[in-house]
């Protein structure tokens, strides 16, 4: 990844993830569409109940990515600020327990995605570690995705900590894993409103 920009708005939600990829060093393993003959933008949006992806620009021509919302919801929702806005939507739903000594939240995600389960673990400053969540994936059936936080910094004195790196595993491989250089935790301007076509 050369590039990595994601916006959301938790009020929708919505999240527009606005990347670019090139071929890597060295010997290319597995699928994944690899190699490019150029370095590739992707445009991946989703907003309420629908997903779509963009071309040339974010908010340019939208195709529908059918089959993708519910992936794309669970990503605003394993975030840290996501998870605790999950957690209080859940309200009395919410399961605590202890994990290695560490507090756990265990709770349904919003609609319409109530069927998932997200479990989130506290490290002893009560910021989030450690979340997962067990996905119906239509090739390996159910799948956890996992992520792990730290590196936590305010860095818009808005105090609000953000992870400053972040690593996904979906289904125990790599999927992620970011160093963060900036984020911003107040941003009104965030829209993802939803395409005609879509």
């Amino acid at each position: 990844l050369t590039k990595y920009n994601v916006w959301i708005n938790y009020a929708v939600p919505g999240m527009r993830i606005d990347l670019e990829r090139t071929n890597p060093d060295g010997l290319v393993q597995g699928g994944g569409g690899l190699p490019f003959a150029a370095p590739q933008r992707q445009i991946l949006v989703v907003g309420g109940n629908r997903a779509w992806n963009e071309t040339m620009m974010p908010g340019g021509p939208a195709t529908p990515a059918i089959g993708q919302q519910n992936d794309r919801l669970v990503q605003i929702w394993m975030l840290p600020q996501g998870a605790v806005k999950a957690a209080r939507m859940a309200g009395d739903k919410v399961k605590v327990g202890m994990d290695g000594g560490k507090l756990t939240l265990t709770f349904p995600l919003p609609a319409p995605i109530a069927n998932y389960i997200e479990t989130i673990r506290l490290e002893p400053r009560k910021l989030i570690e450690h979340v997962e969540v067990m996905v119906d994936n239509p090739v390996l059936g159910d799948t956890k995705i996992e992520a792990d936080y730290d590196n936590y910094k305010d860095p818009d004195l808005s105090d609000i900590p953000f992870p400053f790196h972040i690593v996904e595993k979906f289904g125990g491989f790599p999927l992620l894993d970011l160093t963060v250089r900036n984020a911003r935790m107040y941003n009104p301007y965030v829209v993802v409103p939803v395409p005609d076509n879509v």
